[in-house]
């Protein structure tokens, strides 16, 4: 799949649409920074920042944070 701008955010807003529009409004706060409930890792790496570079055959890992008792 080719991402807007080959970064982290090119690639949640291209997934956006594979998910009914819902992706962007759950992991993009209204700060346009990444939501706190989520962490992101590019090649192993854990890395806070939509703006990351993405190449081929990189691997992102998206999680949700999971909290309870």
């Amino acid at each position: 799949m080719k991402i807007g701008g080959g970064t982290l955010r090119g690639l949640i807003v291209a997934l956006n649409e594979l998910c009914a529009g819902k992706l962007v409004g759950e992991v993009i706060d209204a700060d346009g920074g990444l939501d706190f409930r989520f962490k992101i890792f590019v090649n192993g790496n854990l890395t806070n920042s939509l703006s990351t570079k993405l190449v081929d055959g990189d691997d992102v890992i998206l999680f949700s944070v999971i909290d309870g008792g």
